[in-house]
């Protein structure tokens, strides 16, 4: 018989079969339905993250009605510092476990720009949105749909640490200062880690 010149090491076999699964982490989601977003808007929903946590942004996505047709460039980005003023809603997060705890990330959704917007620290991804008027369109919500990475192997967008820190405080949607005004529904699904 044929020796097979390959080796099957059996403390290494051991280890394989006893290793645990990695744990799912901390896992959360929020969203908001119908919000009244004005015309030329920049900033329109943002992720900000508590100090002492690491937040991953999974998943985002976006539809909505527009007061007239037209279309939005949107931009996926990322900010050193928060947004100053504006007016907002904070939906509250839903943990997707019951072992998990209260979410310490805040997603905000703004009906009027925010007077300040936070330090850029660049544009992840870009898009243009047709968005419709329900006169207009048999099916009116223009949807758009934005998974930032939806590849595992592709590294997420991460937020940690504080306000004006060394690492990135927030992730945001913009609508880049243009557009009609707009109902638009929405949410985020995100995981957070203690540092």
């Amino acid at each position: 018989m044929r020796r097979s010149k390959y080796v099957i090491c059996p403390i290494c076999l051991v280890c394989l079969l006893t290793t645990p699964a990695r744990a799912q982490p901390p896992t959360y989601a929020a969203g908001f339905y119908n919000l009244s977003v004005q015309a030329a808007a920049t900033d329109v929903v943002c992720l900000e993250n508590a100090g002492g946590f690491v937040t991953e942004l999974w998943h985002m996505s976006l539809s909505g009605v527009g007061v007239a047709a037209g279309t939005i460039n949107v931009s996926i980005l990322m900010r050193a510092t928060p947004n100053v003023g504006g007016t907002f809603i904070a939906p509250p997060p839903t943990p997707l476990s019951s072992d998990f705890k209260p979410a310490t990330a805040v997603m905000k959704a703004y009906t009027a720009n925010p007077t300040t917007l936070g330090t850029l620290v660049g544009k992840v991804r870009e898009g243009r949105w047709d968005i419709t008027t329900q006169g207009s369109n048999a099916n009116p919500t223009g949807t758009l749909v934005l998974d930032p990475f939806y590849n595992p192997n592709v590294s997420r967008m991460v937020i940690k640490g504080s306000p004006g820190g060394i690492d990135y405080y927030a992730v945001c949607l913009s609508f880049n200062g243009g557009g009609p005004a707009a109902s638009i529904t929405g949410d985020m699904t995100w995981t957070e880690q203690r540092q």
